[in-house]
């Protein structure tokens, strides 16, 4: 039916967090995991940096919708010591771009 919402991709975003263990000092390594619902394929970028897993959710995005895709992601965490300031960005992205395969 024309007036029924149909899901066509579905994402899962996580920023994971391993700190140094108990025997020395060390930085805190920071991860972002992103898992896709329909083909259920995760994959996992070092660092919260937004760009590279905006332009992998936006590769799912398009070839679900069959065509043109055009997203803006506008995030803004706050609540969460890790995480404040550190996520805060806005990208913007049209699919396919310039360098898809």
């Amino acid at each position: 039916m024309p007036d029924q919402w149909q899901q066509r991709a579905g994402f899962s975003v996580f920023f994971d967090v391993q700190s140094p263990g108990p025997g020395g000092p060390g930085e805190v390594r920071r991860r972002t995991r992103l898992y896709h619902e329909e083909t259920g394929e995760e994959v996992v970028f070092p660092g919260w940096g937004v760009t590279d897993w905006m332009k992998w959710m936006l590769d799912r995005l398009g070839s679900a919708a069959g065509g043109t895709v055009t997203a803006e992601l506008q995030l803004r965490v706050s609540g969460v010591a890790e995480l404040d300031g550190m996520v805060a960005a806005r990208v913007t992205g049209v699919w396919p771009g310039p360098d898809h395969r």
